[in-house]
């Protein structure tokens, strides 16, 4: 984490220095996020962003795309969009994801949509839908950090609706709160414990 700021700010610095790529894509995407969050700088953060998009097109980048437009709607968007306008993103940083390979972001997408479906207020026995196909796209692709997430989402909804064990307590026939703590402890996944 420390040494983060000075990756993103000399990637940044060598597509100033020798020009644009389509590498520069991610790279400015990335910078949006320093200049959000640690220069508080909303406009600059999210401008860079869109500069970033804009050289996706120039360049017809889709290597870079999935990971580019996810970075854009996790991690700047919100400072100026309603979080509703990154649900379609986030589905097409889901079938980018699939066309390109990048099974990563492709998965992590549909977490993403997820929890922003979620905080936004979609109805939660639709949500729950939504969420059990696309667990079993993330389990196809063999993808266990994005599978820890999803689940933890949808056990949130299963005791909103009623369905778990204990309204209290994150238990139900797929998930058991001792067991993941201890897992997400195990493996050090301090977004899962975040989450919950």
């Amino acid at each position: 984490p420390e040494l983060f700021p000075f990756l993103v700010l000399e990637l940044v610095n060598i597509s100033l220095k020798f020009g644009n790529t389509s590498f520069s894509a991610p790279s400015y995407a990335v910078y949006g996020i320093l200049l959000c969050g640690l220069a508080e700088d909303i406009d600059a953060g999210y401008q860079f962003c869109q500069l970033a998009l804009s050289l996706l097109e120039r360049f017809d980048s889709k290597q870079f795309e999935a990971k580019t437009i996810f970075v854009f709607n996790t991690f700047v968007r919100h400072w100026k969009d309603h979080a509703r306008e990154s649900l379609k993103s986030f589905l097409l940083v889901h079938q980018r994801g699939l066309e390109t390979g990048d099974l990563i972001w492709c998965c992590l997408a549909l977490v993403k949509n997820s929890l922003h479906a979620y905080w936004i207020g979609q109805e939660l026995g639709k949500l729950e839908q939504e969420i059990i196909k696309y667990n079993e796209v993330i389990k196809k692709h063999q993808q266990k950090i994005p599978l820890r997430w999803i689940e933890l989402i949808r056990q949130s909804i299963l005791n909103l609706l009623g369905k778990s064990q204990s309204f209290y307590r994150f238990v139900s026939e797929n998930y058991d709160e001792e067991t993941m703590l201890s897992l997400y402890h195990k493996v050090n996944d301090l977004t899962s414990l975040f989450y919950f």
